[in-house]
């Protein structure tokens, strides 16, 4: 039996005068749909703040809603940034990040229904022994930084990149998928109720409260570390301040080596920039081909020209 979204009564159906019942709650009289007519259905996950349960909408569309309660830990300043994470989040527009279907608060409790993504988190894939190397690895943390630049430019960082947060639509897609937007702030904003701190990901500068650029690309430095190794940061050994990511990310360019070891720098100003630029240095392992390919072919095209002119020099001669 469904329980009402809003207070959990059991379904029931709230009479309307002489007319026929309309399908409601008998305790609240609210609809037992939410976001537009998505009916709420099994808790599919839990997080920090909220409950994630699988919804179908009468016209058959599935999605996900985030349920969040009022309660002595989310207060009211949460809800707040909760619908205001969610309004930011209905404007992207971006395949690396879920398309929002609707949001709604009432009561003590606030809904944001989200596409259904289908294929899982990171995290689930690396513990399966799916682990990301070689090409693969290159593709995802450009992907992955591609999909953080894109918050940046719109000045809003994510505060958790972590490989729980990046789910992918399908089994087989590689295309990654940012969630948790709750979380969304800009870079004036400092301590936020809403901070979630996950070990191994967080951003050293981040746990005294300031969430900025360099704390999303310690994140994904982090995330990639673990989607190659199982194992986030802190669990590799260290020489001096350096990782040892030759032996944990095998088969990877020395170019993404580096970048990966400035993401997770302990020291923030030492760090790219931004992601924008951190993707203009995972590019310059392509430059030097390149160029050399350039060479090569400027290179031959002089050779045939070479040839082209003995064969005509001699064939002159011949003529004469």
């Amino acid at each position: 039996m469904t329980s009402c979204p809003h207070c959990d009564a059991p379904r029931g159906d709230a009479p309307r005068g002489d007319s026929a019942p309309a399908p409601g709650c008998r305790q609240c009289g609210r609809p037992m749909a939410v976001c537009g007519g998505f009916g709420l259905r099994a808790e599919v996950g839990r997080g920090g703040t909220a409950r994630v349960r699988a919804a179908e909408h009468a016209d058959g569309r599935t999605a996900v809603v985030k349920v969040l309660e009022r309660n002595a830990f989310n207060t009211w300043k949460v809800h707040q940034l909760f619908a205001r994470s969610a309004r930011l989040a209905a404007t992207f527009d971006n395949v690396g990040l879920p398309r929002v279907l609707g949001f709604e608060r009432t009561g003590l409790r606030s809904f944001l229904a989200m596409e259904r993504l289908n294929g899982g988190t990171l995290s689930d894939r690396v513990v399966a022994r799916r682990f990301v190397t070689g090409a693969a690895f290159e593709d995802l943390l450009r992907k992955l930084l591609e999909v953080v630049a894109y918050l940046h430019d719109r000045s809003f960082m994510h505060g958790d990149v972590t490989p729980r947060n990046v789910m992918f639509r399908g089994e087989r897609d590689s295309q990654p998928v940012l969630i948790d937007l709750d979380g969304l702030c800009s870079p004036d904003e400092h301590g936020l109720p809403s901070l979630v701190m996950t070990p191994g990901y967080t951003a050293p500068e981040q746990k005294a409260g300031y969430v900025g650029v360099a704390g999303d690309l310690y994140g994904v430095g982090a995330t990639m570390i673990y989607a190659a190794t199982g194992k986030p940061p802190d669990k590799l050994d260290r020489v001096g301040d350096r990782l040892e990511l030759e032996v944990a990310l095998p088969g990877v360019s020395a170019e993404a080596r580096e970048l990966i070891q400035r993401l997770v720098d302990l020291r923030p100003e030492r760090r790219p920039r931004s992601a924008r630029a951190a993707l203009r240095m995972l590019d310059r392992g392509t430059r030097p081909r390149l160029r050399h390919l350039g060479a090569m072919l400027v290179a031959a095209a002089v050779f045939l020209a070479l040839i082209i002119s003995v064969a005509v020099a001699t064939h002159a001669s011949t003529l004469r």
